[in-house]
């Protein structure tokens, strides 16, 4: 199934709901341990780097000092949907200016922005 299906589903399929004894039932599973355990499978090594990282006040922020410790220096570490500072899109040349700004100011080696 392609995105434009799924889209083409959920706007025109018709909803009918299950009765109550074919309903499933919701399991709640912890899974940043294993998550976290499978991303640091990945063996990398910055401790010879100054690094900037910006998690654009998404997803990644709840992550990123779990996976890369306290050395980087973090910006927008903190999830807010609201994105107050600015959209969480590397892509945009503005919404990179605050961590090109970080970088310079450091002196940092790399910087990285997460969407």
């Amino acid at each position: 199934m392609n995105l434009k299906e799924l889209e083409n589903m959920v706007e025109n399929r018709e909803i009918h709901p299950v009765a109550e004894a074919e309903k499933g039932e919701i399991t709640k599973k912890d899974i940043k341990k294993d998550y976290l355990d499978f991303l640091k499978s990945y063996p990398f090594d910055l401790s010879n780097l100054k690094v900037v990282m910006d998690a654009s006040n998404g997803m990644a922020a709840l992550l990123l000092e779990d996976i890369f410790g306290t050395r980087p220096i973090y910006l927008n570490n903190e999830v807010d949907g609201t994105f107050p500072n600015h959209a969480p899109n590397p892509l945009e040349r503005e919404n990179r200016s605050q961590l090109k700004k970080a970088v310079i100011k450091e002196e940092a080696d790399l910087g990285l922005i997460f969407d």
